[in-house]
């Protein structure tokens, strides 16, 4: 029987991460749990997919061979599951349900360690969960976790549009899903875009993706005015003035606009940005221009 492990190129999605947070996840056969883990968070400057890391096989680096021993056999025989327990919590919270976990089920376990500290089994009534509950969900693959979790891509021709109106693409080179929980994602999305001069009346709203390949949409606003800010700069033809402008959004959260535009837990693929700090796109009834259409 063919078995298919995960490997390198499987990854989880910034967007994924980001709703999981910090999670504890669980590891079973046929006969209960065999592994309790936590993952979440970042580890330097690469996304932490601990919940992946016991089916990627590197040959020459098994240094976790009793639980890939586990994870074979019951993939062989069908039996495999791996539970998301729960998600979405702080470091410490993590922490503590993983500990308490593993405490509850010792010695049935193939963790090498009892946590961070151990806990009684009790432990977890704090945390709404009991030991072999079926709270959380199954996801045996990245698919799986994306299906779940993740973003629907998109094509822009399925984008509800607001008539003749224009909206406004730009790529952001940071974390828009950090920048949203310290509050500053719609500053930045609004902020000073170079735009041609008399064509910023036309745009009617602002998206924002985010700076992976799969241009995960972080947010939208409905704009209802805009500041011109001229810039001057001096080039070999003398001095020019660029035009830059600020948007101003109307009341409605970033959800509500994202859902009008059929955006909500959208990717848009098909877009295709310079490298550097990224021009905007505009796209206008059903497509994509590099130049504002006209």
């Amino acid at each position: 029987m063919d078995v298919n492990y995960m490997n390198n190129s499987d990854e989880l999605s910034d967007a994924v991460l980001s709703e999981l947070g910090n999670y504890v996840y669980e590891l079973s056969d046929g006969t209960g749990p065999f592994y309790f883990g936590k993952g979440g968070g970042r580890n330097g400057n690469r996304s932490n997919d601990r919940v992946l890391h016991h089916q990627r096989i590197v040959s020459g680096m098994d240094h976790d061979a009793e639980t890939q021993k586990k994870i074979k056999y019951a993939k062989e025989n069908g039996s495999f599951q791996q539970r998301f327990v729960a998600w979405g919590l702080s470091e410490r919270d993590a922490l503590l349900i993983e500990a308490a976990l593993i405490d509850a089920n010792w010695p049935n376990l193939t963790n090498k360690y009892r946590g961070h500290t151990t806990f009684r089994g009790e432990k977890l009534a704090e945390f709404g969960l009991k030991v072999g509950d079926n709270r959380g969900f199954i996801a045996n693959s990245v698919s799986d976790i994306n299906s779940r979790l993740g973003y629907r891509p998109k094509l822009v021709s399925d984008l509800t549009f607001p008539g003749k109106g224009v909206i406004l693409c730009v790529k952001l080179n940071y974390d828009p899903f950090e920048l949203e929980k310290n509050g500053s994602l719609k500053q930045r999305v609004l902020e000073e875009w170079q735009i041609p001069a008399g064509c910023s009346p036309q745009i009617t709203h602002v998206i924002a993706v985010g700076p992976g390949k799969q241009n995960t949409v972080a947010a939208g606003y409905q704009i209802i005015d805009r500041v011109e800010r001229p810039r001057m700069r001096n080039t070999i033809r003398g001095i020019r003035t660029d035009c830059f402008y600020k948007f101003v959004a109307d009341g409605r959260t970033s959800a509500e606009v994202l859902e009008s535009l059929n955006l909500t837990k959208a990717s848009l693929p098909e877009l295709t940005f310079r490298a550097g700090r990224p021009k905007p796109l505009y796209l206008k009834e059903g497509k994509c221009y590099s130049r504002f259409p006209s």
